[in-house]
């Protein structure tokens, strides 16, 4: 939000408190309290939701993170000498890299029985899941490669174990072109 020199407006205004504030405005616009046209909506969706499935529509998910406990053990391993880290406790698992610093993540982000049951439970019936942050961009081309190459392997043998439930993005070590379509070629 751009600030004007001597003006508190926005601050302290969240995302969250603009949502809010706006639904509270739509309501009374129509009538109606916050709570009851939100109790509204949330049943106009429930609604939604069983009539698609009624009609045989099935969800999928084109924003799912995945990490595969090789791809972890790669960065664990192989990231040493660029003070890359991995590690797993009990509130979940921590990743270090050069890109920053991630955790605790959850454990289904690495479990596909978890994720699977998970979409059973939310009615996600594909997704298509994608490597996200630290990706393969902090290394040098030998480990950008490594790790691209892991994760595709890793995220085809997660489609091979659930073929009709998950997809994958390719990653691609993108900092070395000629590294990048080596991998293209190999993984297609």
């Amino acid at each position: 939000m751009k600030r004007i020199e001597g003006c508190n407006c926005g601050e302290g205004l969240s995302r969250r408190k603009l949502l809010k504030a706006g639904l509270s405005a739509a309501a009374v616009a129509i009538g109606q309290s916050a709570e009851s046209f939100a109790e509204s909506q949330s049943q106009r969706k429930a609604q939604s939701k069983q009539t698609l499935r009624r009609a045989g529509a099935r969800a999928i998910d084109i924003h799912a993170h995945y990490y595969s406990k090789t791809y972890l053990d790669t960065i664990a391993e192989d990231g040493k000498r660029f003070n890359a880290a991995y590690r797993m406790t009990d509130q979940g698992f921590y990743i270090t890299t050069p890109a920053g610093n991630l955790g605790p993540l959850p454990v289904k982000m690495i479990d596909l029985e978890q994720r699977i049951a998970e979409m059973d439970e939310t009615g996600i019936a594909i997704q298509a899941v994608s490597l996200t942050t630290p990706m393969n961009y902090w290394g040098d081309a030998d480990i950008s490669l490594k790790l691209a190459r892991v994760w595709n392997d890793s995220a085809s043998a997660a489609h091979l174990a659930y073929p009709n439930r998950l997809v994958a993005f390719l990653s691609l070590p993108m900092l070395f072109p000629d590294r990048a379509i080596d991998e293209l070629n190999r993984a297609s």
